[in-house]
């Protein structure tokens, strides 16, 4: 069995073409970078990559994990000149004897293994700052919404972060990449290239990634959370519930926060849950590609009329 799944209908393009990289004897992780590039690539993305909304100086750092299984990950931190974040997460894990490079040092790393320093700030998005610069009182703080359209409603203090999970006869892989959010404090560094956090991966237990607020993410080490509730037994919407539970139990949330969780077993069995509405994800499996919401929401809330 094959199976492509990843956060946000704006990474649905590439389904098809990432879908077809998954037969028999391919290294899954191929598939899944090739859908988390692609939005890496893609200016009109406001949240990784080139596209991403820069920190309150106007900088843009850019953060990414790879991971197959504990013994193999990788992840590149705070990167200031390489675009391709992705691809320097994986040559982490396969050029270097460490698991995780940050700042200068992962920039330099990424560049001798042959990825190219870049314009990082798209011109959208430098205007976008340059407006929230004059009037930081614009941001209102709220979530991103999922219309299924391929782009998100938000206002400025929206965020989110494309993760994606690939699966076949080879095993289970999978890629978070992130500019972070929008207008954060310089330095700041969110759940997404962190292990455990905003993607875990075991070839026997199953894989999970997540998208939203990081900082509900990291306390909870959400994503080993979700994997480890499957060693013991728990279907992935069962332990995504569990997840998101935990998450309102031991912390405050607040209005604008999200997250959006997809969860993968062994066995191919694979769901998605959301804090709430709002969030979408794309699958792609022998009966075709779809953009769909999760079954399992916590908090219910109404549609913005901006966002219907």
């Amino acid at each position: 069995m094959s199976l492509l799944l990843s956060t946000w209908s704006f990474s649905r393009p590439e389904h098809e073409s990432a879908f077809a990289r998954l037969g028999p004897g391919a290294d899954p992780l191929d598939a899944a970078m090739h859908v988390a590039e692609a939005v890496e690539a893609d200016p009109e993305v406001d949240s990784v990559g080139y596209g991403g909304l820069p920190d309150a100086s106007g900088g843009v750092s850019l953060d990414a994990l790879v991971m197959r299984s504990p013994a193999e990950h990788g992840s590149a931190i705070a990167l200031t000149q390489v675009r391709r974040a992705a691809a320097a997460a994986r040559l982490v894990m396969e050029k270097s004897p460490h698991r995780i490079l940050a700042g200068p040092g992962a920039d330099t790393f990424a560049m001798q293994h042959g990825l190219p320093a870049e314009e990082m700030l798209a011109p959208a998005a430098r205007e976008r700052w340059e407006a929230w610069r004059n009037d930081p009182n614009q941001d209102p703080g709220q979530r991103p919404w999922d219309s299924g359209l391929g782009r998100l409603y938000r206002n400025e203090g929206g965020h989110d972060t494309v993760c994606v999970l690939a699966q076949n006869d080879q095993g289970l892989a999978g890629v978070c990449t992130t500019s972070g959010m929008p207008w954060k404090a310089p330095g700041r560094v969110g759940d997404s290239p962190i292990p455990g956090a905003g993607l875990y991966v075991h070839p026997r237990y199953g894989a999970a990634t997540i998208t939203g607020t990081g900082e509900l993410v990291i306390g909870n080490c959400a994503s080993f959370s979700v994997v480890e509730s499957m060693r013991q037994g728990a279907e992935p919407s069962r332990a995504i519930a569990h997840l998101l539970e935990l998450v309102l139990a031991e912390q405050p949330v607040k209005p604008e926060d999200q997250l959006g969780v997809i969860a993968i077993s062994p066995d191919g069995h694979w769901a998605a849950g959301s804090l709430r509405p709002g969030f979408k994800y794309v699958v792609t499996d022998e009966q075709g590609t779809r953009v769909d919401s999760p079954e399992l929401v916590i908090v219910d809330e109404p549609i913005p009329e901006t966002a219907s």
